[in-house]
């Protein structure tokens, strides 16, 4: 079956000061992403998933490698046949107070992307953009108001009916929830469950937080210092991690009533330097199974079983800890 979204080695890298230096930020990540599914993309801060979304948004330009949409490329696409292929790539943005123009009321943000590319006419985009406020759960009124004077969950949900307004195929969602309270995230993951039911939407919900892809997410891709670590179905990650990292994130979360027995692994240090990353395996500096060969050799990214890969020297032999486990 051919993917919605078809990421290939994939590279987005800065200049820094030294001109014998670059930040690698993204580095040669491949994945896929397919029509009505949830990909979840975890890391830490620092991990670069939130500029390989911004990749595929054509906000920040990759340096090499393809994205294709449909059969199209993002990464060559210029002018006016990018402004076109926008339309089937929306994204929501972490900050949804910072997301949206303080001086243009609701219902006008909402407008605006038909307005830019001279969609119908005003009555015909007033009509597509009250149809959305019921979309995503706000009464028409809201309309009228200014971003400041709604809360946190309602900006999201203009944010959401801003980005469904072209009617796209996929929908970056980066740290969507983050900034929200937990009863608010879970009526915003539920209000994107629904949302992927009734229109077909396929998802890239980049989040720092396991416990929150888990909730929506059909695969999950674990990304660490610019590169995937593991990547499969969400139940198999959380219950029967492959790679030390994905290990350590499921630790990470909380327990439910209390302690249930499973080791909690604490990562130390930090996440090494994008510009200097180690040699080998870009985890091992942090990881407590690394061994000699972890350092001299990269890690091949390869299945071990049916939708399921990883970049781990000793993913075969390793028992490590998951939920349930």
């Amino acid at each position: 079956m051919t993917p919605l979204l078809d990421v290939e080695d994939l590279y987005v890298s800065y200049a820094t000061r030294r001109r014998d230096e670059r930040v690698k930020a993204v580095d040669g990540v491949s994945f896929a992403v397919h029509e009505g599914e949830t990909l979840g993309l975890i890391g830490e801060s620092g991990s670069g998933k939130s500029t390989l979304g911004r990749a595929l948004m054509r906000l920040v330009r990759p340096t090499a490698g393809t994205a294709r949409l449909r059969g199209t490329d993002l990464v060559t696409l210029r002018g006016r046949a990018g402004r076109e292929m926008s339309a089937h790539l929306q994204m929501v943005f972490q900050d949804p107070h910072a997301a949206l123009d303080p001086r243009m009321r609701v219902l006008a943000s909402i407008e605006e992307p038909l307005a830019i590319r001279r969609t119908g006419d005003r009555e015909r985009r007033r009509a597509r953009a009250l149809e959305l406020l019921d979309l995503v759960g706000l009464s028409r009124e809201l309309g009228a108001r200014y971003p400041h004077e709604l809360s946190g969950g309602q900006k999201q949900r203009v944010n959401i009916a801003r980005a469904l307004v072209l009617d796209p195929a996929l929908v970056v969602c980066d740290e969507a929830v983050s900034a929200l309270d937990v009863a608010l995230q879970a009526e915003i993951l539920e209000l994107l469950a629904t949302l992927q039911s009734e229109l077909g939407l396929a998802y890239l919900f980049i989040t720092h937080d396991l416990s929150v892809v888990a909730n929506i997410a059909d695969r999950v891709a674990v990304m660490y210092l610019g590169r995937l670590m593991e990547l499969g179905p969400v139940e198999q990650l959380v219950t029967r991690p492959r790679h030390p990292y994905t290990e350590a994130l499921v630790s990470a979360q909380p327990r439910v009533g209390g302690d249930d027995g499973r080791e909690r692994i604490v990562l130390q240090g930090d996440i090494p330097s994008p510009v200097h990353p180690p040699s080998g395996c870009r985890f091992r500096t942090r990881c407590r199974y690394a061994t000699q060969r972890c350092a001299e050799e990269v890690p091949a990214w390869r299945e071990l079983g049916p939708g399921h890969r990883v970049a781990c020297h000793h993913a075969d032999v390793l028992a490590l800890t998951g939920v349930g486990s």
